[in-house]
């Protein structure tokens, strides 16, 4: 389908420049197929709403189905780059909308030869050139899902070519999507400002006896209004006990007195995501045990933002959060020795964000500026139902970190005010 947001915030150098990075990590003797998503059937003929492969978007800006990208540096036609685009049916647009013509292709991505799907098969005739690597878009997992064109395209290629070698794309384009560009910073900011707006909306409404899914509907007019069309991921809508399960995404419990509610939540905005969580009183006002557990979530929360900087790997934030949660939660008389932790605290403190909502990136590396981090300690209190996560998102910068969504209120006297405003 035609979106023109895209070409608003990107133009099509960027994807231009994607595309000849990739291409300039490629192997010698190599060539590159990449397939759009394959839309996912729900039921009959109702399919799941299309969301684009990242890579396929990061490399082309499109974001209909049915295309194929095919790079090839070393092609002695100078065809380093084709897209293949479905031929438009006036027939189906009738009942789908219009689709991409070649122009339109073109300038979106950047691809000066933009061809119909039906010649692509003409086209990846690998025996005119010499070939020894086939780049695609896969994993070892991708048994697990609905088998997908580049799954199909693939088990063709391995049967009638069985002396070229496959190499998986993903190791590359992780290295590539893990630094953001200013204008992939621009639209996460544009993610993160409308996740805040909807947030605070939300706490407006919040009081007792409202039910979960009242207070998600909310969530979702805020975004749909605001152009994010979707969420980055299910919502965590978790009031009391629902606070101390983790992804807790049912969200059919009713609001009670006295209790908290966590939401972690995020918008997707032209594919990219924004992750947030706050953790508010119900009854607008924190007990003063709800208050202690939150000011220590927050206080080793500001801790590890302040250890964010370049050259830092995000495995060493995680230790850092264990350290400091296990200190707290000796303080708060819930454990005895800091190896008891994880009874508590079970997960990381810091993930990629950016295409996806826990993005490519390595835990070990060294982090650089225009890397984007989640930051998000908890403690989580079966016994009590009591469960306190705040979570920020982080840009690395040359000195230190931003935290891109700052103007989220967490101030334990902020979130009341809010809740009881």
């Amino acid at each position: 389908m035609v979106n023109i947001e895209v070409g608003t915030w990107f133009k099509s150098e960027f994807f231009s420049k994607n595309r000849r990075k990739f291409m300039d990590g490629m192997d010698a003797g190599s060539l590159a197929v990449f397939h759009a998503a394959t839309p996912v059937v729900e039921s009959g003929d109702q399919f799941y709403p299309y969301h684009q492969s990242p890579n396929f978007f990061y490399l082309t800006g499109i974001e209909q189905s049915g295309c194929i990208l095919m790079l090839h540096p070393e092609s002695l036609k100078g065809e380093t780059e084709i897209l293949f685009i479905p031929k438009p049916d006036p027939r189906k647009a009738v009942w789908n909308g219009r689709m991409l013509d070649k122009e339109e292709a073109a300038g979106i991505s950047g691809v000066e030869q933009v061809q119909y799907v039906e010649d692509f098969g003409g086209k990846f005739v690998v025996e005119q050139e010499p070939l020894e690597f086939l780049y695609t878009d896969y994993d070892d997992e991708g048994f697990r899902y609905p088998t997908s064109r580049n799954d199909e395209f693939l088990n063709k290629v391995t049967i009638r070519l069985p002396g070229l070698r496959t190499k998986k794309a993903n190791p590359l384009m992780a290295e590539l999507r893990r630094v953001k560009t200013p204008e992939e910073i621009q639209v996460i900011r544009k993610a993160i400002k409308i996740t805040g707006e909807a947030l605070q909306a939300m706490w407006n409404e919040t009081k007792p006896n409202l039910w979960e899914y009242e207070l998600e509907a909310v969530l979702a007019y805020h975004f749909i209004k605001n152009g994010a069309r979707s969420n980055a991921f299910e919502p965590i809508i978790a009031s009391g006990g629902n606070s101390t399960t983790l992804h807790y995404i049912t969200n059919d419990k009713r609001l009670a007195d006295g209790e908290v509610l966590l939401t972690d939540v995020g918008a997707r905005f032209l594919h990219y995501c924004a992750d947030i969580t706050r953790t508010v009183p119900v009854s607008g006002g924190f007990t003063g045990r709800q208050r202690d557990v939150y000011r220590a979530v927050l206080d080793v929360q500001k801790q590890v933002i302040d250890a964010v900087k370049p050259g830092l790997q995000v495995n060493d934030l995680n230790r850092l959060a264990q350290d400091s949660l296990g200190e707290q939660l000796k303080r708060l008389e819930l454990i005895t020795d800091t190896r008891e932790t994880g009874k508590y605290y079970m997960h990381r403190v810091s993930h990629f964000l950016g295409l996806d909502t826990h993005d490519v990136g390595t835990y070990t590396g060294p982090v650089e500026p225009g890397c984007i981090l989640t930051v998000e300690p908890g403690i989580y209190i079966a016994e009590e139902e009591l469960g306190v996560r705040i979570e920020d998102d982080v840009l690395v910068t040359e000195n230190g970190c931003e935290v891109l969504s700052a103007a989220i209120p967490k101030e334990p006297s902020e979130l009341e005010d809010l809740v009881s405003g």
